[in-house]
């Protein structure tokens, strides 16, 4: 199934194909990290497979971007924002939970010293 050129997807997929050729990452090192082919990453860069949630989250940590910005949507979180969301996608779960526990602490404390 191939998108319709009113799906607005063609420019997200370029913007997905562009950063990754810029930032010098092959197809072959986004199907490993996702665990598919790289027949499929080229089928979902070149519309001929739906792009879903699971690649484009992937794409955005991948490339350092807010997936806002690969979907060019309006975002209220500001730059540093955005990298900590990216951040986190390199982050395992344990890791995730014991940073959460850090900000939290870390939180209380600065509320607590005003």
């Amino acid at each position: 199934m191939h998108y319709d050129i009113s799906d607005n997807i063609l420019p997200v997929l370029e913007k997905m194909r562009t950063l990754r050729q810029q930032k010098g990452i092959t197809q072959n090192q986004v199907a490993e990290g996702l665990n598919v082919s790289p027949a499929y990453i080229s089928n979902v860069e070149t519309a001929k497979t739906r792009l879903n949630l699971r690649v484009l989250c992937f794409y955005s940590a991948l490339l350092n971007v807010s997936v806002d910005y690969l979907l060019d949507v309006e975002s209220n979180m500001d730059t540093i924002d955005c990298e900590i969301v990216s951040a986190l996608g390199h982050f395992t779960e344990e890791q995730k939970k014991q940073l959460l526990s850090f900000l939290r602490s870390f939180v209380q404390t600065a509320l607590s010293d005003e």
